[in-house]
């Protein structure tokens, strides 16, 4: 939040987009929202989940690490079985939160991003997500 201890340099442009998104800024905040700290827990679960399939690919994978026609890089056995698990829920993990933020939105009658102009909207919000 801007003010606080780390808003700058490091989260300067962050402000911008709080003002177009209140579930970020103050509005949510001091009315108690848990909404973002709800969505928090679950980004932490899906960075391990990205992680975990970074590092199946990198210690259990064969093949070569080129983008070379023809080469590819693979995982067989219980291995490619764990790789594919992880792909595909951290993948839906994340879809289904993207859907999960424009529901949000559209139930709660858009409180948090309905004072923005439809340009403002589809330049800082949609096109972002």
């Amino acid at each position: 939040m801007p003010g606080g201890k780390w808003h700058q340099p490091l989260y300067t442009p962050y402000a911008l987009y709080a003002t177009v998104d209140y579930m970020y800024g103050w509005p949510a905040y001091e009315s108690g929202n848990g909404f973002t700290l709800a969505q928090g827990s679950l980004n932490v679960l899906e960075s391990i989940g990205y992680l975990g399939y970074l590092y199946v690919f990198c210690m259990h994978g064969e093949g070569q690490w080129a983008l070379v026609e023809g080469q590819r890089r693979s995982i067989r056995g219980g291995w490619g079985g764990l790789a594919c698990l992880l792909g595909f829920s951290v993948s839906l993990l994340t879809f289904s939160k993207t859907v999960l933020y424009a529901l949000n939105e559209h139930f709660s009658d858009y409180r948090y991003i309905g004072h923005n102009s439809f340009s403002r909207l589809v330049l800082l919000w949609i096109l972002p997500k």
